[in-house]
């Protein structure tokens, strides 16, 4: 876990077809405009706190890149996108409604399922990266590209976006009235900020954690979701009370303290890491 501080070069042609098809559909009929309405994942707040994390981090060449490609918007104005028109995507390109996730499972079970014909956020991850890097790519596949990536990554920073116990990644145990995915996805984010806005959070992770969110930009997303799995098997499934591997789904009144004061933590840490990851995959997609 962070300290505070003061301060697919092989990917199929029919895919890449299909995404620079769908572009060309989506900015015709204004998809791909800039949007802001109710998102899914992280929430509406952590994918906007890691997008403000992630545009704190830029080259300047990368921060330029991305307003030409944006049309003057940040990442924070498209951090949500993927979950915005995720039903339009899964219609455009079939299978990107589980872009968002991989599937691994928490009790030692195959891992076969994990991602289904390339359909998960790693591998979808590393062939957005190639296709933003790639100077042949046409202009509206590098849009797409820089609003996937700045969704896709911050979700496989979320635990339970690597992680499965034959419960939806933790949608099927019941926390009261929510459930631990929520609790994951926006509960634990909104005890967090408190009464700050996305963004002035996120300055003051970019201030307290300093140089050594740079410390975390190595890697590849195959690497980063498998430290959000241990993470989701010791802390977002192993530290819930009463569970074990086999036992069955969980139905909780109410998480204890000690639950928040171990995952709370986490959650900080993992909305850093996804930002110094985002930044990390654009500046060198735009060093190229």
């Amino acid at each position: 876990m962070l300290r505070k501080t003061p301060a697919a070069e092989n990917e199929s042609h029919y895919m890449k077809h299909n995404f620079n098809k769908f572009v060309a559909n989506s900015l015709l009929s204004g998809v791909l405009l800039l949007a802001s309405v109710a998102a899914h994942a992280w929430g509406y707040d952590g994918h906007r706190i890691a997008a403000d994390v992630a545009s704190g981090l830029l080259t300047q060449q990368a921060r330029i890149r991305v307003s030409e490609l944006l049309m003057g918007g940040s990442l924070a104005d498209v951090a949500s996108y993927m979950d915005e028109e995720r039903k339009s995507l899964k219609q455009k390109i079939p299978g990107s409604d589980k872009w968002h996730y991989d599937n691994i499972p928490v009790c030692g079970k195959s891992t076969a399922a994990a991602c289904p014909n390339g359909n998960c956020a790693t591998a979808r991850i590393e062939q957005l990266s190639k296709l933003l890097a790639d100077r042949k790519t046409d202009q509206a596949t590098r849009v797409f590209a820089v609003k996937a990536l700045v969704h896709l990554i911050a979700d496989i920073h979320q635990p339970l976006h690597a992680a499965d116990d034959e419960d939806h990644g933790g949608n099927d145990i019941a926390i009261g009235s929510r459930n631990l995915h929520s609790e994951w996805d926006s509960g634990m984010v909104k005890k967090l900020i408190r009464r700050q806005s996305a963004g002035e959070y996120a300055a003051g992770l970019l201030s307290r954690y300093g140089n050594q969110i740079r410390n975390t930009q190595s890697g590849n997303a195959s690497a980063w979701a498998a430290e959000s799995h241990e993470l989701a098997v010791r802390v977002a499934y192993g530290a819930l009370p009463g569970f074990a591997c086999g036992r069955g789904h969980l139905d909780i009144t109410r998480l204890p303290a000690s639950y928040y004061d171990t995952a709370l933590p986490v959650v900080e840490s993992q909305l850093v890491r996804a930002g110094g990851r985002i930044a990390f995959v654009l500046n060198q997609a735009f060093a190229k």
